[in-house]
């Protein structure tokens, strides 16, 4: 099922758990994509709630974003659209 941010903090048990989607996460989808699609297929990278993205996270996906290798695709499931930064948006 899909959940919002708010269903998910509660399945985290926690009151003050902040979501955000940093500089530690980006890097590791950069390196994912680095890697080759098994079997020479396409690389799916989905990326639930993006508007929790910081900013940092955002410059340092914006150019695979951009220029994505050839067979990559990004799916962006957002619950709040308008929050996404325009950037990004604009991808």
């Amino acid at each position: 099922p899909y959940l919002d941010d708010e269903v998910w903090r509660r399945e985290l048990n926690g009151e003050n758990k902040q979501l955000t989607i940093g500089v530690d996460i980006a890097q590791e989808v950069n390196r994912q994509l680095s890697l080759k699609a098994y079997r020479g297929g396409w690389k799916v990278m989905l990326i639930w709630l993006p508007e929790a993205m910081n900013l940092q996270a955002a410059n340092k996906l914006l150019k695979v974003l951009e220029e994505p290798e050839e067979r990559t695709v990004f799916l962006l499931v957002a619950h709040q659209a308008e929050h996404l930064l325009p950037t990004i948006l604009s991808r």
